[in-house]
């Protein structure tokens, strides 16, 4: 009889063992799922937050680059909203158009004359939206939107550009 209670008795510390195990494999699995799902967040925002900042200063650095250099106004490619970087060279005038097109902010350089359609851009950094105005006084407003309703905004002011002369 002794030797069947004993019997029991190593059952019961096998399962225990194997119970504690379950629970701790189960606590480790549900870590690692919180783990990945915070980390899929981060990335997906930060890559958001990238793409804002990215495009808000590229516009920026564009138009100081410019600045002195002729004419920045709002214009519009083919019906597109379209900033316009005007360049004067040795050979002839030329433009820099900076707009957003098929979920792209897109930047395009041409002969002034050149015919230009949107699709001609280069992409520059993908975005859910990009809007931009020029008041009277010539104050650019430059709004960029990510896919999650995130929105970044900056405003800048040509010394040269049009409607400051």
């Amino acid at each position: 009889m002794r030797k069947h209670a004993a019997l029991g008795g190593h059952m019961v510390d096998f399962l225990f063992t194997i119970a504690l195990f379950c629970a701790f494999a189960a606590t480790s699995l549900i870590v690692v799922i919180i783990g990945a799902n915070v980390y899929q967040g981060t990335v997906r925002g930060m890559n958001e937050n990238y793409a804002l900042r990215t495009s808000l200063s590229y516009v920026s650095q564009k138009v100081r680059q410019n600045d002195g250099a002729g004419e920045i106004h709002i214009g519009t490619l083919d019906g597109v909203p379209a900033l316009v970087l005007e360049q004067p060279f040795d050979s002839g005038s030329y433009q820099t158009w900076i707009y957003y097109d098929d979920g792209w902010l897109r930047e395009l350089f041409t002969r002034a004359d050149a015919d230009a359609a949107p699709a001609d851009g280069q992409p520059i950094v993908q975005l859910a939206g990009f809007e931009m105005e020029q008041d009277q006084n010539g104050m650019l407003t430059f709004t960029s939107r990510d896919g999650e309703g995130g929105s970044a905004e900056i405003r800048l002011c040509p010394r040269c550009g049009k409607g400051n002369e």
